[in-house]
């Protein structure tokens, strides 16, 4: 039946239905859209629940019931499914518009995502400052088209370290180990592993950190035992 919402419909359309002792309200679209817009509209004396759904559902609807038939509707709410999305938890794209309006077909999220997106057809007022998740994917998009690239040959959208640090050798502070940046095949390299021991609470605790990062490197054959030191002293002196 399309997409469903507890949304109330502009009251002075609902209000006769209620009268008349509805206990739902199903508004078909007047446009072609899917899914079709949420509803709009408020009054607190209008209880019963109501959706929007698409102007292909609606004409079939009204087919059955023109022809005497009865047609037997249950309203829910999907609650795996975050607005704008697909069954696959994807964020779909604004292409539902007939026929394609160009600027906003495609190139925009579709407009029911929630919490509302900086690359939505709309400025909502609910926007943040952030283009990063958790609060907006537009950064996001960016990088799974080809943008922002950090030129170290993985893919962005598949890229672990994305903004990787790719100069040629290791650098912690001031100091230049020497030691070859290697890059690892997710995209990460050897200066970005060891940036996630930043987050340490101390010096000493950072120190450790490295310690235990470049002996993981070795592990893997990433560098040799004598490389190993270079990169703990600039460690130690940063």
């Amino acid at each position: 039946m399309g997409r469903s919402t507890d949304q109330r419909p502009t009251t002075k359309k609902t209000i006769p239905v209620v009268v008349a002792g509805a206990i739902a309200v199903l508004a078909a679209d007047n446009v072609l859209a899917d899914p079709p817009a949420g509803l709009g509209g408020a009054d607190p004396t209008i209880s019963i629940t109501s959706g929007r759904i698409t102007q292909a559902n609606g004409n079939a609807i009204k087919a059955v019931l023109t022809g005497g038939g009865a047609v037997n509707v249950t309203l829910s709410l999907d609650m795996s499914i975050l607005a704008g999305t697909d069954r696959v938890r994807h964020l779909m794209m604004l292409a539902s518009l007939r026929p394609v309006a160009p600027g906003s077909s495609i190139s925009h999220y579709e407009s029911v995502a929630f919490p509302n997106q900086l690359m939505e057809p709309a400025i909502n007022v609910d926007l943040t400052a952030s283009v990063e998740p958790p609060q907006d994917l537009t950064l996001s998009l960016m990088r799974d088209i080809g943008w922002f690239s950090d030129g170290d040959g993985v893919p962005d959208g598949v890229d672990a370290c994305p903004g990787s640090d790719i100069k040629p050798t290791v650098v912690i502070g001031s100091c230049n180990s020497g030691v070859a940046n290697r890059m690892f095949t997710n995209g990460c390299s050897m200066s970005d592993v060891l940036a996630r021991c930043k987050d340490a609470s101390n010096h000493g605790q950072y120190v450790s950190c490295v310690a235990a990062t470049v002996n993981s490197f070795s592990d893997i054959g990433a560098i040799a035992n004598n490389e190993k030191g270079k990169i703990q002293n600039c460690a130690a002196q940063n």
